[in-house]
């Protein structure tokens, strides 16, 4: 395939899933994950005139390798905070969800997306991900460890505005 070829073909997005063992569905079935994205991701990236791919958290190196070498950009999409041992940390007591079988596979996809020199966009959790696979540390738990912070959690609907970003002008987000 020449360049004029993929200049010409639709971007495959590929958007991480979280998973979850919580509400109806995992209180009969403990110990198996559901693994889920939010539509909205999709929905972007079908905008702005890609084509999203959900990349399960169930990967094996070949096939999330595979997956990677197919991909035009990454989305690392939300979920719970990451685990304190993935950026060498012992955790404070009272951290909510853990998972550190999630945190292993985004690790591998941003690592991979670096090495590959693919766009990635990272959505909250997604941050600290990226942010860890640079070598990064986190705050583990920010309204206890940074004075004046902004609350992180707010219990209102996800479409709701609750704190700026500053997007680069002359750009596909602008």
């Amino acid at each position: 395939m020449n360049k004029k070829d993929l200049k010409r073909r639709q971007p495959i997005i590929g958007i991480t899933c979280s998973r979850t063992t919580g509400g109806a569905w995992g209180m009969y079935s403990l110990g198996h994950f559901m693994e889920y994205t939010y539509a909205e991701y999709s929905q972007a990236v079908l905008h702005a005139g890609g084509a999203p791919l959900i990349i399960p958290a169930s990967q094996n190196t070949g096939s999330l390798e595979a997956i990677l070498a197919a991909v035009h950009g990454i989305i690392l999409s939300g979920g719970p905070d990451m685990h304190p041992r993935a950026y060498g940390e012992e955790p404070l007591i009272g951290l909510d969800e853990l998972d550190e079988g999630l945190d292993r596979f985004e690790l591998r996809v941003a690592g991979l997306a670096l090495q590959r020199h693919l766009p990635v966009f990272a959505i909250c959790r997604g941050i600290q991900v990226l942010n860890v696979a640079m070598g990064g540390t986190l705050y583990q738990d920010i309204a206890s460890q940074v004075k004046e912070s902004i609350c992180h959690t707010p219990k209102v609907d996800k479409g709701v505005h609750t704190h700026t970003v500053r997007i680069e002008p002359n750009t596909k987000l602008l």
